[in-house]
């Protein structure tokens, strides 16, 4: 659990990690600098639970780093990423490890997902799976990326992540590349049973997109860096046919454009809501 400033949020998400039915794990806490007061909040769990193991960093370290301080530090044949502004059903452990573990075949399970208000609401759930080929889980991945919170807080096999590479710069989608590393070691599963309830961080705000911007080329591939990676990987693989590749960078082409005209909609509509603000009535 890396965290950072989250008062509001830590108590629930500790709870929800600590509730858990399936109870043999370690908790790695890590505050990364927090000013509000996370920390103490951090402390006093510690205190009260052995399983939690909780470092304070001396400054902040960053939030990619802070991610991977975090699984460094862990241990277990199993880890998960769990933001301190997620939740999870207290079954998520218990019946995502049974899915691991009776299908050889997948790297990651997590069980169905929605975003915070909308526990109670079944169409609202978000619960596609990735199974097949490699060209059908990679597929079918781009067809879903927006929403696909629940594939990144995944539980995990370890030995599936280690040896992604170290995170050497921060950009728009970086989580993807992560899911399709996993993807190309296999499956991914999606429980019928238990919840994983998505808090609102940096990615739902109107501005997210236009907020990623560091480069000019950003205006017209807001995908860029996600993009090169993509082809790197995917491009000389062996799995896919010529007419696989090909199908897989035109659903990326499609992804940048539907990222570009999301920020021309954000841009015009911040415009024209201050043009509005500021007419004389």
């Amino acid at each position: 659990m890396p965290v950072y400033n989250s008062r509001s949020t830590i108590t629930d998400a500790i709870e929800s990690i600590l509730a858990q039915t399936f109870t043999d794990f370690e908790l790695v806490i890590s505050d990364n600098g927090s000013t509000d007061g996370t920390s103490e909040i951090c402390e006093a769990f510690a205190k009260d639970d052995d399983r939690i193991r909780f470092t304070q960093q001396g400054n902040n370290i960053g939030s990619d780093k802070n991610f991977e301080f975090v699984f460094d530090q862990s241990v277990g044949e199993y880890f998960m990423w769990a933001p301190a502004h997620y939740r999870r059903s207290d079954n998520f452990i218990e019946v995502n490890l049974k899915a691991l573990q009776e299908n050889p075949r997948c790297s990651f399970s997590s069980s169905p997902n929605c975003m915070i208000g909308n526990e109670n609401n079944p169409r609202k759930l978000v619960s596609f799976s990735l199974h097949g080929s490699l060209f059908e889980r990679v597929s079918k991945f781009l067809e879903n990326c927006w929403v696909s919170h629940a594939c990144y807080y995944s539980l995990f096999r370890r030995s599936a992540l280690e040896d992604f590479p170290k995170i050497s710069s921060v950009y728009l989608a970086n989580d993807w590349i992560l899911v399709l590393h996993l993807l190309a070691k296999g499956e991914f599963s999606r429980t019928q049973d238990g919840l994983l309830v998505v808090g609102k961080g940096g990615s739902t705000h109107a501005s997210f997109l236009s907020s990623s911007r560091t480069s000019p080329i950003h205006y017209v591939l807001p995908l860029y860096e996600f993009s090169r990676r993509f082809a790197k990987r995917f491009g000389s693989n062996s799995e896919l046919s010529r007419w696989e590749k090909l199908r897989l960078f035109v659903k990326l082409l499609r992804l940048n454009a539907f990222a570009t005209w999301r920020q021309v909609q954000v841009e015009f509509s911040r415009r024209f809501s201050g043009r509005s603000a500021n007419s004389p009535t």
